[in-house]
């Protein structure tokens, strides 16, 4: 699930929480964990649509490797 708020972007699907910190460095403003079944990050996109950001990912875009699957390991643990 994913909507946007003004400028905050908030998405519960970690691998694109994880593609949009690796790729933009969007700055993470908060988690809502009030649901442990569907934890919820949101980040300060500015002007950018996340209707974008969210095709871009899907459509192949390319992050470093390792910057992926540190932003999953990162998002992970601020969970747990």
């Amino acid at each position: 699930m994913e909507k946007k708020t003004g400028n905050i972007f908030s998405t519960s699907e970690l691998p694109i929480a994880a593609y949009i910190k690796a790729k933009n460095r969007f700055d993470l403003t908060n988690i809502d964990k009030s649901n442990l079944k569907r934890i919820t990050w949101s980040f300060d996109i500015g002007t950018k649509e996340p209707q974008s950001l969210i095709a871009e990912y899907f459509s192949g875009g390319t992050v470093s490797a390792m910057d992926f699957y540190s932003e999953i390991r990162t998002l992970k643990s601020m969970v747990y």
